[in-house]
């Protein structure tokens, strides 16, 4: 059965040893639901922004002599969004580089001019903002990868935002943030222990994000 935020409440209620039916709004003796969702959902963005499970893919328009482009607005995207990779509309990659590395090889690329282009680098005096290797000569549109925020989940029928495969890999993120607070030495162990497990099956999400290894 799917998992819902009831569901991950209740797990995550057993994991610390502090059940509860979240269906009646009932708390548990340590830890209350509040806290439980808002790890839950913290969960979701930790593991997101080390997997980048959650993309768009969002179109950049080039046009001509114009060398400097802003793929992500700070105003409506949040500040733990990450540029994935780049390409080109066929498909073809548009490669990442640093200045140093174009400095070296191609020295005065600053400059030059060509379509389509080949390398992107990201600069460092604005929030999300590229430079186009080589400066287009006419209008272009590449297609950026970017990490998507999940949404939060609040009514107790929400699904979760990951990938049914690590869904139930949340409670015991949520179960490490509440007994890692409570700092008692028995809590404390088994806290290392969640955050151990949550550890092993992030690191199979990074290596697996779309579960093509799942049995």
């Amino acid at each position: 059965m799917a998992a819902t935020l009831a569901s991950l409440i209740i797990e995550s209620g057993n994991l610390i040893g502090d059940p509860r039916d979240p269906t009646v709004s009932q708390d548990g003796e340590r830890f209350s639901n509040a806290d439980l969702i808002t790890y839950l959902n913290e969960a979701q963005d930790e593991m997101n922004r080390l997997s980048g499970l959650l993309r768009a893919k969002v179109p950049v328009s080039l046009v001509a002599n114009t060398a400097s482009y802003a793929v992500l607005d700070s105003a409506s995207k949040p500040p733990d969004t990450r540029i994935l990779r780049m390409e080109n509309s066929d498909g073809t990659p548009v490669f990442q580089a640093t200045k140093e590395e174009l400095d070296a090889f191609s020295p005065g690329w600053e400059t030059q001019t060509g379509t389509p282009p080949t390398y992107w680098i990201l600069e460092t005096g604005g929030y999300g903002v590229i430079r186009i290797f080589p400066v287009p000569t006419g209008p272009v549109t590449l297609y950026a990868w970017i990490t998507e925020r999940p949404t939060p989940m609040a009514a107790l029928t929400d699904p979760p935002a990951m990938p049914d495969l690590y869904s139930n890999t949340l409670p015991f993120y949520a179960a490490w943030k509440c007994l890692l607070r409570n700092r008692e030495s028995s809590d404390l162990q088994m806290a290392m222990t969640y955050l151990q497990t949550w550890q092993e099956r992030l690191q199979q999400a990074l290596g697996d994000p779309l579960g093509l290894k799942a049995s």
